[in-house]
């Protein structure tokens, strides 16, 4: 068969194709289709069609349907049997009477090939005309490979429950391929497994958003809420917190039911329009209750943040506010010291250069006192003597001591400025280090606060029936019903 041919063709159906093989050629052909269905997608929805299930494009639809068969035959059984009648008579309740008593008939010798009884020994079977005064007879129960096609095929029905007005609808999509559907069942899947069908079981599916602003604490958060409830009390008792959803997004939610799909029943609360109203404004109550947020806040430091926030962030942000603080601190608090440490330095660089000026005079007093002092001894053993050389000597040796007090004097307040300066470094130091303690515990001062939302913050967006698609599987002589939504 040429495949490419398909694109040529307004209408054409696929069926169940029985070699990979096949179905590449086909998915090839279909490629060439100007406007067709991803290759991947159209790949799975051949792979998951069962017996007499087709997919059916048409170049006016925008996009292929499935389409499935109806059966045309009916099964005409032939006469029925003695034991067939008996079963029938127990279904509908009807007993057999009692033969009639008939005289004691000699005993005929055994023959060798059995014969059937005379007509007239056949007694009619009477049915009552009320059924109901009969007393029922209890059938054998069916196998569980029965049970499960009943529970599968016979509870559907191709008609949908009709909902009160007031009661929105919802369809989940089919997210689970076959063995996906197995796999979230627990089962192991059957060779030859195929999905027969698609039923639709009604659940209650409720999601709210809420919006929670305040400005002071820098919170700008938004919080969804979503129950997913399978099992409902017929009262309408709902514990919001045991029914968490953890499914797809809820943007995937679809518009319309699949094609030739069933319906489960629906029962209260679900087709209750009042139980529904009441269900719902307890589901707002529950929202409204439990979407509070926790900011954190350090109030010395006026750093808030919300719960997007995470804690490392936040005690950045309170650690580089407070290195700030503390730097502007220590700038205001340590002016006054600087400047006397500065007055003091220069004090000392002239007192330093005062000393070097004073060691060099002291140095030279030194050398003319020396040679004075040479001058007057040689004048002893030359026999000149003179009251002017004395008076000259004692002069220098006066200078002399003049010089040495000064550099003394000079060593003493330098001494004395390094002094001063240590002392103002040292406060300064403690000054800081006083500083940086007080802020470093500033910025562990950290409080959780509690944001609550307004009622008037909180909406509703989805609330009602959601009708959840369950797979109809046909695996080993069995039929199977396996979810085809859930969580991904």
């Amino acid at each position: 068969m040429d495949y490419k041919a398909l694109s040529n063709t307004g209408t054409w159906f696929i069926g169940k194709l029985q070699t990979e093989r096949d179905k590449n050629r086909l998915l090839d052909g279909l490629e060439s289709l100007a406007g067709g269905i991803p290759r991947a997608a159209m790949d799975k929805l051949i792979s998951s069609i069962g017996k007499r299930v087709f997919v059916m494009n048409n170049v006016h639809e925008k996009t292929p349907i499935l389409f499935q068969t109806r059966w045309v035959m009916n099964f005409l059984a032939g006469p029925m049997t003695r034991n067939q009648i008996r079963d029938l008579n127990a279904l509908v309740g009807a007993e057999e009477e009692e033969p009639l008593q008939t005289p004691p008939q000699p005993v005929a010798p055994i023959q060798r090939e059995s014969t059937p009884p005379p007509v007239d020994h056949v007694q009619p079977v009477v049915v009552p005309t009320s059924v109901q005064a009969q007393p029922k007879v209890k059938t054998p129960p069916r196998s569980s490979a029965s049970a499960v096609a009943s529970s599968s095929v016979n509870n559907g029905s191709m008609t949908k429950p009709a909902l009160p007005a007031g009661i929105r609808e919802y369809y989940l999509p089919q997210n689970y391929s076959l063995p996906e559907a197995f796999n979230a069942a627990g089962k192991t899947q059957a060779y030859g497994a195929n999905i027969q069908g698609v039923i639709y079981r009604p659940v209650l599916l409720a999601s709210a958003q809420v919006r929670i602003l305040d400005r002071k604490y820098g919170v700008d958060a938004e919080v969804t809420k979503t129950a997913f409830v399978e099992a409902l009390d017929r009262r309408g008792i709902v514990r919001w917190e045991e029914f968490p959803y953890a499914g797809p997004s809820l943007d995937r939610l679809e518009s319309g039911p699949a094609p030739s799909t069933k319906y489960g029943s629906i029962e209260a609360p679900l087709n209750d329009s009042k139980l529904m109203t009441a269900l719902q404004k307890d589901f707002t109550d529950w929202v409204f209750r439990n979407s509070a947020v926790t900011a954190r806040a350090n109030t010395a430091l006026k750093v808030f943040a919300g719960p997007d926030v995470s804690q490392a962030d936040f005690m950045k942000a309170c650690s580089e506010t407070a290195r700030d603080a503390r730097d502007k601190e220590i700038e205001k608090k340590t002016a006054a010291i600087e400047k006397k440490i500065k007055t003091l330095e220069d004090k000392l660089m002239r007192e330093e250069r005062e000393l070097r000026e004073d060691e060099s005079e002291l140095q030279s007093r030194k050398m003319e006192e020396y040679g004075t002092h040479a001058e007057n001894v040689l004048g002893l053993f030359t026999g000149s003597r003179s009251t002017r050389k004395l008076s000259s000597s004692l002069s220098k040796r006066r200078m002399t001591e003049n010089a040495k007090a000064e550099v003394e004097e000079s060593i003493q307040a330098i001494n004395q400025f390094k002094k001063d300066i240590a002392d103002l470094q040292r406060e300064r130091e403690d000054l800081v280090r006083e500083i940086s303690d007080r802020w470093g515990r500033v910025v562990s001062d950290v409080s959780e606060v509690t944001i609550s939302p307004k009622k008037t913050d909180v909406y509703v967006n989805i609330f009602g029936v959601a009708w959840k698609p369950f797979y109809v599987v046909g695996a080993g002589g069995e039929t199977l019903e396996l979810p085809a939504f859930g969580e991904e």
